[in-house]
């Protein structure tokens, strides 16, 4: 329903390869991980954290057993224009040999310009390595193209894929994409063509997907719903929200594209933001914990193109 939304889906969509990297190779990851996390702070991203662990013993005909061990951390942060992840397991196998695996992926892309168009940049690096001394590494990066309006975009690009194995000479590879992505009511659909240049020969990915999408649905009221109308300070206007137990709040509206813009908590629940807008009538949403879109419920509402709802904004 909205540029934010169609960040969402492009950041989705963008992630595909599977293979990791080096030890080493792994050290310079964590590197750029903690140096893009202060700036993805910075950006009011959203911030997931988990870690798992597993234990096991595997018996086998003959009374013989083996014991195993796995420890598996994820770590991903969000925003409106990025999105960084990084996910690994470390487990025990036989013979005393402990084996690890991990993937770290990034998504960036520019604020939309020239009519929705926006430039994105996916990188990947992921793969396996064994105390015993074998190891698998792969880096994937795609450079996109994007044309999106509020329920539908487009995307077009390429990019090096390379891999290694121990022992084994490294490989090279061309990765293209085609993809579209739009908006209806509560479904979202995709569709990509991934064609890849590899070994010589041509191998392509098709696939389709249709997701449902749970909404926020705003309570019933009466046709006398009101505008909100904001305060003035200065030349700008001043908008506040009361949601209880939020963790963030952030406001989009179709002022400046739908670009999603936290807002500052003042305590006791409500939220505030300052916003440069000249007289006349806007449409938003609000971004609660930056998963639920909602309308407030004393706000007079309207329908939009894709089946959704939006406040309406009112300024004098």
């Amino acid at each position: 329903m909205s540029c934010a939304t169609n960040s969402r889906l492009e950041h989705r969509e963008a992630r595909r390869l599977d293979v990791a990297p080096h030890v080493a190779f792994r050290t310079r990851i964590l590197v750029s991980l903690t140096l893009l996390a202060a700036f993805v702070r910075a950006a009011h991203a959203q911030a997931q954290g988990s870690f798992g662990l597993g234990v096991g013993t595997v018996r086998y005909t003959g009374g013989t057993s083996v014991s195993t061990a796995s420890f598996s951390p994820a770590w991903t942060f969000d925003s409106p224009n990025t999105t960084l992840s990084f996910a690994g397991t470390l487990a025990s196998v036989p013979l005393g040999v402990w084996s690890s695996q991990g993937r770290a992926d990034l998504w960036l892309s520019t604020p939309p310009a020239f009519g929705g168009l926006r430039f994105g940049l996916q990188g990947t690096a992921a793969g396996t390595a064994r105390t015993d001394g074998d190891w698998t590494a792969a880096t994937h990066g795609v450079a996109e193209l994007l044309w999106a309006g509020q329920t539908w975009g487009v995307g077009i690009g390429a990019g090096p894929s390379a891999g290694w194995i121990a022992n084994t000479s490294s490989v090279t590879a061309l990765h293209t994409r085609a993809r579209a992505w739009w908006q209806a009511g509560t479904l979202s659909y995709s569709v990509s063509l991934e064609p890849t240049r590899f070994l010589g020969a041509w191998f392509t990915d098709a696939t389709a997907s249709v997701t449902a999408n749970r909404r926020a649905v705003p309570p019933v009221a009466s046709p006398t719903l009101a505008p909100l109308v904001p305060a003035r300070r200065g030349d700008s206007v001043v908008v506040r929200f009361h949601m209880e137990g939020a963790s963030s709040v952030a406001i989009a509206g179709n002022w400046d594209g739908w670009q999603v813009r936290a807002l500052s908590p003042l305590g006791g629940d409500v939220w505030e933001g300052v916003l440069a807008l000249r007289s006349g009538t806007y449409h938003f949403n609000l971004l609660v914990d930056g998963k639920e879109w909602v309308v407030p419920g004393s706000v007079a509402i309207v329908t939009d193109d894709g089946g959704g709802m939006d406040g309406v904004l009112l300024v004098p």
